[in-house]
């Protein structure tokens, strides 16, 4: 990514340091000139400018990426930061050994199921739910209906990570079954056949004669949208649109949330996970929603991943840093004047989305 380039000037060798940054046909070449070849702290100086221009090139990648999204639901100074959580996040897992990949997923996993089973009133603490996911242990003072919910989502998990294939009504019905096996048999995986209403909606959902016809529905306006919007608001959208539906008996929720993240892995963003403790919030704005105000939703769900994944975040630029930094003492002038123009281009590039966020939003980019 970041080459080491002589120049021969005069029979006298030169240094310089070079990368380059393109996306979707625009493109940014770096370049800084160290020294001449037999100076004295060459190797330190060829170390520090190749992580400079690392970390530049990863900036730069970030906000041409996110200039290119075109958020149509929440302001578009989102889009720096959900950019910034994607590729950091996808960073941060390649940057990973297998055993902590490893516990990073399972611990992850742990957290998720905890809380989107609780969202629903299963009452298992994160620690009985680690138990029951890690060591197969049933607290006894549980129902038996608890564990299964929590045991359930192992092999929802596995079945997702194995599924290549695009959301469709067999996947939605996949899932269902999993999420329901040992807690109702019967219903597991088939669209319901009688009415239902939604706990504490005024949304009434379609009758079961047309349940196909409404899915059939959802799934066109998935086709058509899925190259236009952005993967949060195609998710946030779909997941709502799937809960008017309400197409079984019970899990419908669990359901829901899986199909707005399997839509975000599906393009490259990490797992969204709603807090029990923002279950009230969420169902607020889910009612909103309802009643044809999609955006608190979606700006919720934003909100919710990037305050998430913000210590990936920080860690990642973190890391550069104390790659960069080494010893402040070792550093030049040249050097120090070089970190500090880095810092006031960021800030530059990252000016032209602060003034289209919500004050939390732009406290979580003034804090990076």
């Amino acid at each position: 990514m970041v080459s080491i380039k002589e120049k021969e000037i005069k029979g006298k060798k030169y240094i310089y340091v070079s990368t380059s940054a393109s996306y979707k046909g625009e493109r940014k070449d770096f370049e800084k000139y160290i020294g001449p070849k037999d100076m004295e702290d060459l190797e330190r100086k060829k170390k520090f400018y190749s992580n400079i221009l690392r970390m530049k090139r990863q900036l730069y990648l970030t906000y041409l990426e996110a200039k290119s999204i075109n958020l149509k639901y929440i302001p578009n100074g989102y889009a720096y930061l959900l950019t910034l959580v994607k590729r950091q996040y996808n960073k941060f897992l390649s940057d990973l050994y297998p055993s902590e990949l490893k516990k990073y997923k399972e611990e992850f996993e742990v957290r998720y199921v905890h809380h989107t089973t609780a969202i629903e009133g299963n009452t298992l603490s994160l620690k009985d739910t680690s138990l029951v996911l890690a060591e197969g242990l049933s607290p006894s003072s549980k129902e038996l209906r608890e564990v299964h919910e929590v045991e359930n989502y192992k092999k929802v998990l596995d079945y997702v990570e194995g599924y290549t294939g695009d959301v469709n009504l067999e996947f939605m019905k996949k899932l269902h079954e999993l999420i329901q096996r040992n807690i109702d048999e019967n219903t597991a995986g088939d669209l319901r056949k009688i009415p239902i209403g939604i706990r504490g909606s005024r949304w009434e959902p379609p009758p079961a004669p047309v349940l196909k016809d409404e899915i059939s529905r959802l799934l066109d306006w998935y086709k058509e949208k899925k190259e236009e919007l952005h993967p949060l608001e195609l998710g946030g959208i779909f997941h709502h649109e799937f809960l008017k539906i309400h197409p079984f008996v019970d899990g419908n929720g669990r359901v829901a949330r899986e199909l707005l993240n399997y839509i975000l892995m599906k393009n490259d963003y990490p797992r969204l996970i709603i807090p029990v403790e923002e279950r009230e919030k969420y169902l607020n704005k889910l009612e909103k929603a309802d009643e044809g105000d999609v955006e608190p939703l979606l700006e919720f769900f934003a909100s919710l991943i990037i305050h998430d994944y913000l210590n990936v975040i920080t860690g990642i630029i973190k890391d550069y840093s104390d790659k960069i930094k080494i010893d402040i003492k070792e550093l030049d002038e040249e050097e120090v004047k070089e970190m500090i123009e880095v810092a006031r281009w960021n800030t530059k590039l990252v000016d032209e989305f602060l003034d289209q966020l919500p004050e939390e939003e732009r406290n979580v980019l003034n804090n990076i």
